[in-house]
């Protein structure tokens, strides 16, 4: 049995990483001159995993519900290797890493648009299944 704790725990984490990240990708937008599509959705999904994030991490201060704790885990730990995922794909379109100003490879983007419309689908999956689990266990 996993305990609430620790549960909870993993879901403070995961907020925090997650509102990073999705901080580092609207910069990381902002910086591209109309950003393709592909991207802003991305970062759309990133922004809607973090308020679900929010709302797990609210409802588990409140709650002790046990039952959904081992999925939730699962749940959170397939999040968190999304996002470091996408961490860390960012991290490879961008040529110069001054603080003022982030240059973004655009070659690198096309070559790797296939991975960035997988990820979105990674993290949607997360998200849905997070959704999920949230309402039942606010039932």
């Amino acid at each position: 049995m996993v305990e609430p704790l620790g549960v909870s725990a993993s879901i403070v984490t995961l907020v925090g990483t997650a509102f990073t990240i999705a901080k580092t990708l609207h910069d990381f937008i902002k910086r591209l001159r109309h950003a393709p599509q592909d991207l802003l959705a991305l970062s759309n999904e990133v922004s809607e995993l973090s308020l679900i994030l929010t709302s797990i991490n609210h409802a588990s201060s409140t709650s002790s519900h046990t039952a959904t704790s081992q999925a939730l885990t699962e749940c959170l730990q397939s999040a968190r290797q999304d996002l470091h995922d996408l961490d860390a794909f960012t991290k490879r379109l961008v040529i110069s890493r001054t603080p003022a100003k982030n240059c973004v490879d655009r070659l690198a983007w096309a070559r790797h648009k296939k991975e960035a419309v997988a990820l979105q689908s990674r993290l949607r999956d997360s998200r849905l299944s997070l959704s999920v689990l949230l309402g039942a266990s606010s039932v």
